[in-house]
């Protein structure tokens, strides 16, 4: 079922960890509950609001459940030969999601498939586009599906050519529509004609994605590549190669995560000769970022070298969610032989010390790995792995909440469920913070792979259970939830495979309805105001107990400013004003839309006269009186012209003591000699 080409591969020391996640989809014989040290690290599976109507949620069914796994509609059509799996999965809002993945066919050769899932309707499965022409040695897969919003998706993958060799590819789907797939080029030529693949995509915006993988050079050598698609169009593919203490290195790109067109972060591996190290290679984890769509140089993980004493390690996931923020996990292997997992926080473009995930260390005897890595916002995270007892292998979660990780766990409820002895979680998706799903595969007490999933909700993980529906397809015991994706009205998606005869396998998907409902409209009430004075902001609507915060930017009045629930401004005008009321158990967070508050200049007072005692400068409890009335008219930082009467300095003393009265407006003082006992005051701007 695997070409000749790769299997060339696998018999190459210097690429041969890189195809196992290959090997293990492309057959889908092979699940990944693997406790094997890092060199053989489990399969990486990579991993995107709009308020999910009443028709939708009813649906999908009862808030946070499960519906029944499905054979991916047109599969089986597909599927003549029975080899059919879902690699990745991406949704940008309960029931809008896209999958990819590959299948057999009647001339048993693999071929790659997309399916579009729109209002909780799964469509029928489709050839990628393109990829019939391409894929003439008859080996290819879909590794990784991004979508922005609904209908409009990249993905990415390899295939094998009229010679053998492995070649990557790229395609777009275009408001529903998905184009023909197109060979990666890589300017430099420095490849043996073999591509190896993309292996993963990750787009930011309709037509605005980028994607990594790695060349075989001549020199059976392996050197990274990223290319990016700018507004629909793909560009050619740059090199990545990279040199370390330990000489010139082959760069595995295997990961990334984009925040915005062109600007985005990736890992990988160097690999580099080292002949103390078991197998002839060290493996040492990277990070890249793209910037403005140019790639820069890479870089290795602060602190790993440090952790890595066994010189094996990877970087099996990313996550970014503003430029220059970014986390990262995977495993090193440490003095005694042992895997061990580890996460970094990249913070304002800086990258901190790798740390072992705290916990594991506890739980693990023999071999831990995070599979998966998923965040929200910067220092807010979720990440799912696997960890060894004894004997038996066992899935884990961990939550980074304002840039501190917590202590890893034991997924709850696996100790009842895998019975078998063995689990993992290969893969975990967040749609906020304190709310994430994961799922994967474990062992049964018959000795059979099931799917299972397992779902966190305001921070509190629930029991790992068989994924619904899944025992009754998964016939001959061979079933794995191989990517999940939610969106961020905590929906939830999964795909993967399950198995029906000795060599035959199908693909699956299947919807969790969103944790949380959405909350009645929001909308601000409180739209006029005058400038210089606070307005106290008020909303209606909403549903349930979170507090309601307001936020301001400049329209046509300056210096919008809330202060709790006050909004002023420094100039008359408009501020947009933006209410949000918080989540709760219930219901999801909400905001108004962003809605004009009129701030006019009051009317300007009329002219005051002050009278004071004869010969005195003192104010009256009557002149004070008639003072605060005014103060409380003018906008602070109105001009007002003070004119006092008497004799020279009798007239500006008394000018002075009304202009110190009202200090929040400038005042400009004038006198008039005369034998009046007054002051006037007259505003002139506000």
């Amino acid at each position: 079922m695997i070409n000749s080409g790769l299997n060339r591969y696998v018999a190459s020391s210097s690429t041969r960890f890189l195809v196992v996640a290959l090997l293990s989809v492309a057959s889908f014989t092979s699940l990944a509950i693997d406790a094997a040290p890092a060199s053989a690290a489990t399969a990486t599976q990579r991993l995107s609001l709009k308020t999910t109507s009443t028709a939708l949620r009813d649906h999908l069914g009862v808030p946070g459940t499960w519906n029944n796994t499905i054979e991916v509609p047109g599969s089986a059509t597909l599927n003549i030969a029975g080899n059919a799996g879902v690699v990745s999965i991406s949704c940008v809002s309960s029931g809008n999601c896209s999958a990819g993945g590959n299948y057999l066919d009647g001339s048993s050769h693999l071929q790659t498939f997309v399916v579009n899932e729109t209002g909780g309707t799964w469509g029928s499965a489709i050839e990628v586009p393109g990829t019939a022409a391409l894929n003439a040695g008859g080996s290819a897969i879909v590794n990784s599906i991004s979508c922005t919003s609904n209908g409009n998706c990249a993905a990415g993958g390899s295939y094998t050519d009229g010679s053998g060799y492995i070649q990557g590819f790229v395609v777009s789907e275009a408001d529903g529509t998905w184009g023909d797939a197109s060979e990666v080029i890589d300017p430099l030529a420095i490849g043996s004609a073999d591509a190896f693949g993309v292996a993963a995509v990750s787009c930011s915006g309709t037509g605005n994605c980028s994607a990594v993988g790695f060349d075989i050079t001549t020199g059976d050598a392996v050197a990274g590549f990223g290319l990016s698609e700018s507004n629909g169009t793909w560009g050619d593919a740059s090199e990545i190669t990279m040199t370390s203490t330990l000489g010139a290195g082959g760069t595995a790109m295997d990961a990334v995560s984009c925040t915005s067109p062109g600007d985005c972060g990736a890992e990988g591996v160097g690999l580099y000769s080292d002949a103390a190290v078991h197998g002839g290679l060290a493996y040492i984890p990277f990070t890249v970022e793209e910037t403005n769509g140019t790639w820069g140089a890479p870089a290795l993980i602060p602190g790993l070298s440090t952790l890595n004493v066994g010189l094996v390690a990877t970087a099996d996931s990313i996550s970014c969610t503003v430029t220059g923020f970014c986390s990262a996990g995977g495993d090193y292997t440490d003095g005694l032989g042992n895997a061990q997992a580890f996460v970094a926080d990249e913070t304002n473009d800086a990258w901190g010390d790798a740390t072992e995930v705290p916990g594991s260390a506890s739980l693990n005897v023999g071999a831990a790995v995070v599979d998966s890595i998923s965040c929200n916002s910067p220092g807010n995270c979720g990440a799912s792995g696997l960890y060894t007892t004894s004997s038996l292998t066992e899935g884990f979660v961990v939550s980074e909440t304002n840039g501190t990780w917590g202590d890893a766990t034991e997924l709850p409820g696996s100790a009842s469920l895998f019975i078998g002895g063995a689990g993992s979680a290969t893969s975990i998706s967040c749609s906020s913070v304190g709310n994430c799903s994961t799922g994967g595969a474990y062992i049964d007490e018959l000795g059979n792979y099931q799917a299972y999933v397992a779902t966190e909700k305001s921070g509190s993980w629930g029991d790992a259970i068989e994924l619904p529906g899944s025992s009754t397809l998964n016939t001959a015991g061979g079933a794995q939830v191989t990517s999940i994706s939610c969106s961020q009205d905590s929906g939830c998606a999964v795909g993967g495979y399950y198995q029906t005869g000795t060599q035959t396998f199908q693909a699956f998907v299947t919807d969790m309805a969103p944790l949380f409902i959405p909350q009645a409209a929001l909308s601000l009430t409180s739209t006029h105001g005058k400038a210089g004075t606070a307005l106290k902001l008020t909303s209606s609507g909403g549903s349930g107990t979170g507090a309601v915060t307001y936020s301001a930017v400049n329209g046509s009045a300056k210096g919008c400013k809330v202060s709790g629930t006050s909004l002023t401004a420094t100039s008359a005008g408009t501020c947009l004003v933006m209410a949000t009321k918080a989540s709760d158990d219930t219901y999801l967070a909400t905001s108004s839309p962003a809605t004009p508050v009129s701030l006019a200049l009051p009317a300007r007072p009329g002219k005051l006269t002050v009278t004071f005692g004869s010969n005195s400068s003192a104010l009256t409890s009557a002149a004070r009186s008639a003072l605060a009335k005014l103060s409380k008219e003018l906008v602070s930082g109105a001009s007002i012209t003070v004119t006092g009467y008497g004799s020279a300095t009798l007239a500006r003393a008394r000018a002075r003591a009304v202009a110190h009265y009202l200090s929040k407006a400038h005042a400009t003082i004038k006198t008039v000699t005369s034998g009046s006992n007054a002051t006037t005051v007259a505003t002139t701007k506000q």
